[in-house]
């Protein structure tokens, strides 16, 4: 069982990247790949040329193309990574350019909208399959089809994403969070998967980004004191009404962290109030 977290991890030098490769747990190296990646070219190498080749595919399973050259070089040789084609090239142009457009032009008025596209363009290849129907994925998991579920590379859709959140491995969980935004039911099957098995690592991989229902701040109000503050700035740091009330949005959320032990422990049903008592 991986370690519970108590705050975010953070992003390492090049030579905190390499001392973790060379002499940090499994769990610690595992933990740094799927939340940040191995980033700087001379550390990559080092992973590259390591003998664990599950860091190695986790790097790419998450992360995608993150490699530098010398170290894509060293997985070619290694047979760990298919080179690209051009067909390849010429498709991740596009992908990015979707990318690009979507961040800056498309409407955000549905979060999960707005994510499903940009999940589309994070997981465009040259060789992308189609999407497939809710019965369809369903029928996966209910057969613990793993091939597909690890390589779907689209958004879940109904009973089939509550059912993947709450049964699928966690490294597929981990790489759909890092590409797609949660409904409101989809927020509480997290929050119950961590729960029932009494971890935390999901949840502060998801929560510490995306806004959280109601419902799913309750959960975490009461599981997860420490993410829930985290939380708190994530969940109403960014209000325009009070960003003029204070002249600013640092000034607020300033007001904010100062204001936890009022925001602790309080009703989520009243904490509007309670933002609204903060002077």
């Amino acid at each position: 069982m991986a370690q519970n977290l108590t705050e975010i991890p953070g992003i390492k030098t090049v030579l905190g990247e390499v001392k973790l490769l060379v002499g940090g747990s499994l769990q610690d190296k595992r933990q740094y790949i799927l939340w940040h990646g191995i980033k700087w070219p001379f550390s990559q190498r080092i992973l590259a040329d390591g003998d664990n080749k599950y860091l190695i595919w986790l790097q790419t399973y998450i992360h995608g193309n993150i490699w530098h050259s010398d170290a894509a070089e060293i997985l070619y040789r290694r047979k760990l990574l298919k080179r690209p084609t051009d067909e390849d090239d010429a498709a991740a142009e596009q992908a990015f350019k979707g990318w690009l457009s979507t961040s800056l032009i498309k409407d955000r008025t549905s979060e999960a909208d707005y994510g499903r596209q940009q999940s589309w363009w994070l997981c465009y290849s040259a060789r992308r399959p189609s999407p497939v129907s809710e019965e369809k994925q369903l029928e996966w998991l209910r057969m613990n089809d793993t091939t597909n579920i690890m390589s779907y590379p689209y958004a879940w859709r109904g009973q089939a994403e509550i059912q993947f959140l709450t049964s699928a491995p966690e490294d597929a969980v981990y790489r759909y969070l890092r590409y797609n935004s949660l409904g409101e039911e989809a927020q509480c099957a997290l929050v119950s998967r961590e729960i029932n098995s009494h971890q935390n690592n999901l949840l502060w991989y998801y929560f510490h980004v995306f806004k959280a229902c109601l419902q799913a701040q309750q959960l975490i109000q009461d599981y997860d004191e420490a993410l829930w503050r985290e939380m708190i700035p994530v969940n109403y740091g960014w209000d325009h009404k009070y960003e003029q009330k204070f002249g600013c949005l640092a000034a607020w959320q300033s007001k904010l962290s100062d204001s936890w032990p009022l925001l602790a422990h309080c009703p989520i049903e009243e904490i509007g109030r309670a933002l609204d008592s903060i002077a």
